[in-house]
């Protein structure tokens, strides 16, 4: 007896919720459209500030931020920041936004670190093989890429 009258109670309440005021929100197309449109305007900023034209080249540093050979890429720049900002501002580019996955997709990035080399018109001049890299390779290419 008890089990009919919880059966019968959980029933009327599912149904009660069931049977509410319909919701007047936007419909699921419009929102997609919404988001979808916004989406676009922040990937396209994203892709703008990366390939900004600039009076020396850019250094693009695709990273995962909390990936240990990142970071260990991270901390050769921070220690040669003198000289690299010489030839080249880096732009850090990571996993952590949404909004970068179009940069990632745009220059064909698979592997982290990356690092690819634009000139001071946004052409890319060198793309760097996934991994450290070690100050020793990336002056020359630097230096190279202002002349």
């Amino acid at each position: 007896m008890n089990l009919k009258i919880n059966l019968i109670i959980v029933v009327l309440a599912l149904t009660i919720i069931g049977c509410g005021e319909k919701n007047q929100s936007v419909p699921k197309k419009e929102i997609t459209k919404i988001s979808t449109h916004k989406d676009n305007v922040i990937k396209q900023k994203a892709l703008q500030q990366v390939e900004k034209k600039d009076d020396v080249g850019t250094l693009i540093f695709f990273l995962n931020p909390n990936g240990r050979p990142c970071k260990m890429q991270d901390k050769i720049f921070q220690d040669n920041l003198a000289q690299i900002n010489q030839f080249a501002k880096i732009k850090y580019i990571t996993t952590t936004k949404p909004s970068n996955r179009s940069i990632f997709n745009k220059y064909g990035i698979r592997s982290l670190p990356s690092l690819v080399l634009l000139d001071s018109h946004g052409k890319i001049t060198k793309r760097f093989s996934p991994g450290i890299q070690q100050i020793n390779t990336l002056l020359p290419e630097l230096q190279r890429n202002v002349q």
